[in-house]
């Protein structure tokens, strides 16, 4: 009888325990969400969409730059490859405009998900 009893004070401190971290956890997620962290995360999203998407499209733009891609194409053999060894070689070609990327939009995607993720979340 001795020995239940005291298993359940010891279950009874490891929960008053356990409740004292999760509101530790919660005071500091309230102080990490504080009024800094979100303009520093707008200006670090701000940051990302002007390098990604606005900056390549301002150059493209207003100025004379080009775009140049690199592309591989291969050369040589004969009847198709079938005979001969083919040999790949690397190309250059200049295209006038901008050029949107996977990479591009994988990158807005992913502010945009974040964003809206976050909003959805509260």
């Amino acid at each position: 009888m001795k020995h239940k009893a005291e298993e359940r004070k010891e279950r009874h401190a490891e929960h008053i325990r356990a409740s004292e971290r999760r509101h530790l956890s919660e005071a500091s997620r309230v102080r990490a969400a504080s009024v800094a962290g979100k303009w520093i995360r707008r200006g670090l999203v701000a940051a990302i969409v002007f390098a990604v998407i606005l900056a390549p499209f301002i150059v493209t733009v207003f100025t004379d730059a080009a775009t140049v891609l690199q592309y591989t194409e291969e050369t040589g053999g004969k009847l198709f490859g079938l005979f001969g060894p083919a040999k790949e070689a690397v190309r250059f070609q200049s295209v006038d405009g901008l050029l949107v990327t996977p990479e591009t939009r994988q990158a807005l995607l992913a502010v945009v998900a974040f964003y809206f993720g976050q909003g959805a979340a509260k």
